[in-house]
């Protein structure tokens, strides 16, 4: 009886363990801002995670947060969902560019490395 017991208590486990990644996965698959600029887009330590970005007809800057230590691990994928030849430039808030521009239809991904920002 012991044994069907602690099978039953590690499916219950499991259950929620499984329900608390799903809860998870739905968070972050909901977590998209659809942005049409009018200048910089600057993001915050809560932005959404998706960021597709509309330059309006002019090549714009997006601007990533300073994070702590304990954000290692943040990212943001920024996509330029343009399509008049308008890049996005991804800028440290020094103002430093990270990475490529990203053309019309393309995308990057960024990452807090705890220290600073790593374009991947």
């Amino acid at each position: 009886m012991p044994l069907i017991l602690a099978a039953a208590e590690q499916a219950a486990a499991d259950a929620a363990g499984h329900a608390t990644n799903a809860a998870q996965s739905a968070a972050l698959l909901g977590s998209a801002a659809m942005v049409t600029a009018t200048g910089t887009v600057a993001l915050t330590d809560t932005s959404a995670v998706y960021q597709l970005i509309n330059p309006n007809g002019a090549a714009r800057d997006v601007t990533l947060p300073t994070l702590t230590a304990g954000d290692a691990g943040r990212a943001f994928v920024v996509k330029n969902t343009g399509s008049a030849g308008n890049a996005l430039t991804v800028k440290i808030a020094a103002g430093t560019q990270l990475g490529p521009l990203i053309a019309n239809g393309y995308a990057s991904a960024y990452v807090w490395s705890g220290t600073g920002w790593e374009a991947i």
